[in-house]
Order: C-alpha cells, then structure tokens, then sequence
C-alpha cells in the first residue's frame, strides 16, 4: 500500500524508531534472562521471536498477495494468455 505524501515523516518516523526501541527492550530482557538462567537463553529466546515474527509476517503477506492475485478486472483479463492458465 502507498503511504501519502503527508503521512511519509510519520510513517518513517515509526519505522525507524523500531530497531530502536527493539534494541532497548532486548538488552534489558536479554539482560535479566542472562541473570536468571545462562547465556544462551537470551538468544534462544531472541531467535525464537524472530522466527515467530518471520512466519507471521510470511504467511500475511502470502494471504494479501493470494487476494491481489485473483483480483483481476475485465480490461486485465484481456490480456491473460489463457494458453499459459492450468486447469483446476
């Protein structure tokens, strides 16, 4: 989707921001996991997260592409090649 002109600072803004507050949160989390059990939990955790995060993000953006895909209008069409098309 196209972010408007006038909404562009603030959109960046927010993104940007995130690996910022994502760095504060994980060091201090990271931090009081290493407290409480050993080293490697911290990146365990943190790497479990981010998978989380990629699967997620993964299967929105397979779900939004699908839509878009099977949403074609009659000017489209005219210029699928139905040779190309397998049957269902």
């Amino acid at each position: 989707r196209k972010v408007l002109e006038h909404q562009r600072s603030f959109t960046y803004s927010i993104v940007s921001s995130g690996s910022y507050v994502g760095t504060l949160f994980t060091g201090s989390m990271g931090s009081i996991l290493m407290d409480h059990y050993s080293w490697p939990v911290p990146f365990y955790i943190i790497g479990l997260c981010g998978i989380t995060w990629m699967l997620i993000m993964r299967y929105m953006l397979i779900v939004n592409g699908r839509d878009k895909l099977l949403m074609v209008s009659v000017n489209e069409a005219s210029f699928v090649d139905t040779s190309k098309v397998k049957a269902e």
